[in-house]
C-alpha cells in the first residue's frame, strides 16, 4: 500500500552577510566540518541528521551588497592592491551539497535601518513560509534585531501557519580565537520553546485552556523519545504531569464530581511534577505557577476539591459548571456532616428537599409563604430542622444557588420564574461563592461524646472518662435550670432552646449523655432521639459506709451508660 501522507516542507533559512569570512572549524556535537561559511557547516550539519528531498528548500536572504560580496563567486578584493580574490561565492558551494534540495533566495532586502524595512523584512519571510512547513533558522550573520525578528517570526507562523520551529541556530565565530580554534554551533530552539510553554502555561492559567499544553508535551514526548531511544525518564514524567493535568481540567469542564473529591488525577500530576528533572532549569518556574492555580486543593479525597474546582470555574467563565459543582459542593458537605456517603444517589435528594423544606419553613416563619409539610418525607423534615437550626445562614443562598443552576442549566427558555440576565449570573455567583466559602473552610469534625448534665466530666472517675471516649471527644454542656413552678409551656421552651444548642454543637450522629431534671430529660430524650442522637443515662452503684464517728457515708461509683 502507498503512503500518501504529505511530509512537511522543510526549510532551512539564513541571511547572508557581507564580511570577507575566514575559514573555520564548526562543531555541534560529534560533528565538525571546515568552511568559510557558517549556512555550509550548518546545512550539512542537518543534512547528517536528516534527509533533505526535492519538496525541502533552502533559503537565502540576501542584501544587495551581500549578493555581490559572498553569494556570487569571487566577490572580494585584495584592500591594497584592489585585485580579485578569487573564492567560491555559497551559491556554487550550496549547488554542490543540496542534492536535490531547491536553493532559494530573497533579493535585495533592505539593510532594516528602521521600523519600516524591518517589518518588510518580516513579511516577505513571511510570505515564503507554507502552511504546516518545518523551519530551521541560522541567525549567525545579519542585522542584531535578527535574533527578535526570528523569534517573533516563527511564533507568528506557528499561530497563523502551524509550523514548526526545529532548530534556531548560531555559529559562534567568537569562541573560534581568529579560526584557530573549534567555533560551537549553539541551538537556541530551547529559548523559542520556553516561549511556547510560557505562552501555554499563560492560557491554562488565564483561561484554563490546556490544549495547547497537550499538544506541546506530546510534540515534546515523542522527540525526546525519539532522541534518547525511549530512555528518557523525564520525558515520561512530563506527559505524566501534561497528561494529569487535561485529566484535572477535562473532570472540572464536565462536572465529574467524585472523581474531583477523589483526586486521583489531581495526586497523578502532583507526584510527577516532583519527579521531573527539568524542575533546575527554565522551565521549572512555568510548572510551579501552573500548581499554583489549584492551591487549596486536598491531595487526599476531600469534598473541599469540589467547591475549589468551581472556584477556578467561576475564574475561567464557567459558570455552567461552576454552579452545579457547587451545588453539588454543599449537598456532600452536608452529608458527609451526617455522616452519610456523598455517593447516596437517595440520601442526596433527600437532603436537597430537606434544604428546600428549612427555605419553605423559614419564608413561613417570616410571612412570605404558607407551610404544607405533606410533600416531605420523615426523614427530609427531621433533616431539615437540624439544617435550619446549625446553618441558618445558607438556607435562603442554597435555594438561589438552585434556581440559578436550573434558569441556566434550561438556558434560560421558560418564562417563570424569570430568567436572569446573563450579566447578573457571573455577578450572583462570585457573591453565592463567598457565602458557602465558609463551609469549605469547615472540617467535618470527629464523633463526639455531649455531657448535658450538671457534673463537669473532669470530675468523672478514670472509669468513666475511658467509657465516654469511646463514643468520641467529650463536649461538657451544662444541664438548664428549671424552676420549680415552671409549667409545661416553659418546659418546651427550654426543650427548644437545649435542642438549638446541642445541634450548633454538633450535627447527629452524635452521642448525648443527659442527667438532669426529669420532665426535661423526658421532653429532650424524646426531640433528640427523632432527630438521630443517641441519648444515654449513667448508671451508678451506690455504696454506703460508717466513719468513726458513726455517721453513714453513702457515695456513688459510676458502673456503665445505658441508653435511653
Amino acid at each position: 500500500m502507498l503512503n500518501c501522507e504529505i511530509m512537511p516542507r522543510k526549510v532551512f533559512i539564513s541571511f547572508l552577510g557581507t564580511s570577507k569570512y575566514n575559514e573555520c572549524e564548526y562543531v555541534k556535537g560529534d560533528f565538525s566540518y571546515r568552511s568559510c561559511f557558517i549556512q555550509e557547516a550548518t546545512f550539512r550539519y542537518l543534512a547528517s541528521q536528516e534527509d533533505w528531498s526535492e519538496n525541502d528548500r533552502i533559503l537565502i536572504l540576501l542584501t544587495q551588497q551581500a549578493e555581490e560580496k559572498n553569494w556570487n563567486d569571487n566577490g572580494h578584493k585584495d584592500q591594497k592592491t584592489g585585485e580579485v580574490i578569487s573564492s567560491r561565492g555559497l551559491d556554487s558551494i550550496l549547488k554542490t551539497i543540496a542534492g536535490k534540495t531547491l536553493i532559494e533566495t530573497i533579493r535585495s532586502i533592505p539593510d532594516g535601518k528602521d521600523e519600516q524595512e524591518i517589518s518588510f523584512i518580516f513579511k516577505k519571510v513571511f510570505e515564503y513560509i507554507k502552511e504546516g512547513d518545518a523551519l530551521y533558522f541560522d541567525l549567525t550573520h545579519g542585522f542584531r534585531y535578527l535574533p527578535m525578528l526570528i523569534l517573533v517570526l516563527g511564533n507568528y507562523a506557528k499561530f497563523l501557519k502551524e509550523v514548526t520551529v526545529k532548530s534556531i541556530t548560531y555559529g559562534n565565530w567568537e569562541m573560534s580565537d581568529r579560526g584557530t580554534k573549534p567555533a560551537p554551533v549553539i541551538d537556541l530552539l530551547s529559548l523559542s520553546k520556553l516561549q511556547d510553554w510560557t505562552f501555554a502555561a499563560g492560557q491554562f492559567i488565564n483561561n484554563g485552556n490546556v490544549s495547547e499544553l497537550v499538544r506541546l508535551n506530546a510534540a515534546e514526548y515523542k522527540e525526546q523519545l525519539r532522541s534518547s531511544k525511549g530512555e528518557d525518564m523525564d520525558a515520561r514524567n512530563l506527559r505524566d504531569f501534561i497528561t494529569s493535568l487535561n485529566e484535572v481540567v477535562e473532570q472540572r469542564q464536565t462536572c465529574r464530581g467524585l472523581d474531583i473529591v477523589r483526586a486521583k488525577s489531581w495526586k497523578k500530576m502532583i507526584d510527577a511534577e516532583k519527579k521531573l528533572v527539568v524542575k533546575n532549569t527554565l522551565f521549572s518556574p512555568i510548572y510551579e505557577r501552573i500548581l499554583e492555580e489549584s492551591i487549596g486543593f486536598q491531595k487526599n479525597a476531600s469534598v473541599t476539591n469540589c467547591f475549589r474546582s468551581a472556584e477556578w470555574c467561576m475564574q475561567n467563565g464557567l459558570y455552567q459548571q461552576s454552579l452545579t459543582l457547587l451545588q453539588e459542593f454543599v449537598v456532600s458537605h452536608f452529608c458527609e456532616m451526617l455522616s452519610f456517603h456523598i455517593d447516596d444517589k437517595e440520601i442526596r435528594g433527600t437532603i436537597t428537599r430537606a434544604l428546600n423544606y428549612a427555605y419553605v419553613k423559614s419564608e413561613a416563619s417570616k410571612g412570605y409563604s404558607s407551610f404544607d409539610t405533606g410533600s416531605y418525607s420523615d426523614e427530609s423534615r427531621t433533616i431539615g430542622e437540624l439544617l435550619l437550626r446549625k446553618y441558618p445562614e445558607f438556607i435562603a443562598p442554597f435555594k438561589q444557588l438552585s434556581d440559578i443552576r436550573n434558569d441556566i442549566n434550561h438556558a434560560g427558555m421558560r418564562t417563570t420564574p424569570k430568567p436572569m440576565q446573563g450579566n447578573r449570573i457571573p455577578v450572583a455567583l462570585k457573591g453565592l461563592m463567598a457565602t458557602f466559602s465558609t463551609l469549605a473552610d469547615e472540617q467535618s469534625t470527629p464523633q463526639v461524646f455531649i455531657n448535658y448534665s450538671n457534673h463537669q466530666s473532669s470530675l468523672w472517675s478514670d472509669r468513666q472518662l475511658k467509657e465516654a471516649q469511646k463514643y468520641g471527644t467529650i463536649i461538657d454542656v451544662p444541664f438548664a435550670s428549671i424552676p420549680p413552678y415552671a409549667d409545661e409551656k416553659q418546659i418546651c421552651v427550654f426543650v427548644d432552646e437545649t435542642i438549638s444548642t446541642i445541634i450548633k454543637t454538633h450535627l447527629p450522629p452524635s452521642t448525648i449523655h443527659i442527667m438532669g431534671e426529669m420532665t426535661l430529660t423526658y421532653a429532650l430524650v424524646k426531640e433528640l432521639k427523632a432527630l438521630g442522637y443517641t441519648c444515654l443515662a449513667s448508671t451508678t452503684e451506690r455504696k454506703a459506709t460508717i466513719n468513726e464517728d458513726g455517721d453513714k457515708v453513702t457515695h456513688f461509683e459510676f458502673v456503665k451508660f445505658r441508653e435511653y
